[in-house]
C-alpha cells in the first residue's frame, strides 16, 4: 500500500482531463506516491535517481518513462547534479480507451503488466522535439480547454506510437554512469574545444569503445557529439559577440574555417555570417 495516494479528482481539470507539469528541481517534488491515473515523464536535463516498485533506475536527459496507476515511486537527487523534468497526468480511461482503439495487436500488456515502468532513453533529437511539443502545450489559451484536451490526446497517442514503440522498450537501457559523466564534462569548453583526445583521456575507454556506446546510446558517433558541442557554442559566440567569424571557429575547436562553414550549414541551414544577419535583423524589431 501507499502511503500517499494522489487522486485525479484532487489534482486534474475536469474539462482537459490532465495535469501538465515542468519541474525545474526535485526539491519541487514529492516522497513516496501513487496514483489512481496514469503520467508520462521526460527528463530535459541532468539526472536523478528514481525509486519506483522497490527498485532503482538512473535516469539521465532524454529518459521517458510510463508511469502506471498504483506504481509506488519518489526521485532522489544524484550528487553534484540537478535534474528538470515535464510531467504529463492522464486519466487511466484515456490509456483504456487508446489502447482499445488501437486494437488487439497493439501490446498493450507490455506497459501495463510488466514489473517496471516502461522507460526508453530519447536520443537528443527525439528528447528536444518532444520537450518542444510538450512546452507548446502552454500557448493554447487557458479559457480554450477543448482546444487543450484535443492536443493533449493527440500528444498521448503520439507518445505511445512513435516514442515508446515496443521495439524500443526491449532494447533501450539506461545509460551507464560513466558515460553520463563523461557527456557532462565534455560540455566544458577545455574539454570539447580538444575534441576526441578528451573524450578518451577523461573516460579511460578505448576510442572504439565510446563509439559503440555513443553509437548505442545517443545514436551518434564521438565526432558527430563533439561537433554538436562545438557548433551549439560558436552560434552562442555569433549572436552574442562581435568576434570576427574565423576567430569564432578557431575559439570553439575548429582549425579548419572552410570545414567549419561547411558543417555549421548543415545544422544550422545557413552560413555563419547569414546566421549573424540573421539574428541583427530580429534583434532590430
Amino acid at each position: 500500500m501507499c502511503t500517499l495516494k494522489l487522486l485525479e479528482k484532487d489534482i486534474m481539470d475536469k474539462e482537459t482531463e490532465a495535469n501538465y507539469a515542468f519541474y525545474t528541481s526535485l526539491k519541487d517534488t514529492i516522497g513516496p506516491h501513487c496514483h489512481d491515473f496514469s503520467e508520462f515523464f521526460l527528463v530535459t536535463s541532468g539526472k536523478t535517481i528514481h525509486h519506483v516498485n522497490l527498485e532503482e533506475q538512473m535516469l539521465g536527459e532524454g529518459a521517458l518513462v510510463f508511469i502506471r496507476p498504483d506504481d509506488k515511486h519518489y526521485y532522489l537527487p544524484v550528487e553534484d547534479f540537478n535534474c528538470s523534468f515535464i510531467n504529463l497526468a492522464f486519466p487511466k480511461r484515456i490509456v483504456t480507451s487508446l489502447f482499445d482503439y488501437l486494437g488487439e495487436s497493439f501490446p498493450s500488456e507490455l506497459y501495463l503488466k510488466a514489473q517496471a515502468p516502461p522507460t526508453v532513453f530519447l536520443s537528443k533529437a527525439d528528447k528536444e522535439i518532444l520537450k518542444q511539443k510538450l512546452e507548446s502545450l502552454n500557448l493554447i489559451a487557458l479559457s480554450d480547454k477543448a482546444a487543450k484536451r484535443s492536443e493533449l490526446r493527440t500528444l498521448l497517442a503520439e507518445l505511445f506510437t512513435r516514442y515508446m514503440l515496443p521495439k524500443r522498450l526491449e532494447t533501450n537501457e539506461p545509460m551507464p554512469m560513466w558515460l553520463l559523466a563523461l557527456c557532462s564534462e565534455m560540455q566544458k569548453g577545455e574539454h570539447f574545444t580538444r575534441g576526441i583526445v578528451s573524450l578518451v583521456e577523461l573516460s579511460g575507454k578505448t576510442h572504439e569503445h565510446i563509439c559503440r556506446e555513443m553509437k548505442k546510446y545517443l545514436r551518434q558517433t564521438p565526432t558527430s557529439f563533439v561537433n554538436d558541442l562545438r557548433l551549439n557554442y560558436a552560434a552562442n559566440l555569433i549572436i552574442n559577440t562581435d568576434m570576427p567569424i574565423i576567430l569564432i571557429s578557431i575559439e570553439a575547436g575548429f582549425n579548419n574555417l572552410s570545414h567549419f562553414n561547411h558543417l555549421f550549414k548543415e545544422k544550422f541551414g545557413i552560413s555563419p555570417s547569414a546566421f549573424r544577419s540573421s539574428a541583427l535583423k530580429k534583434s532590430l524589431y
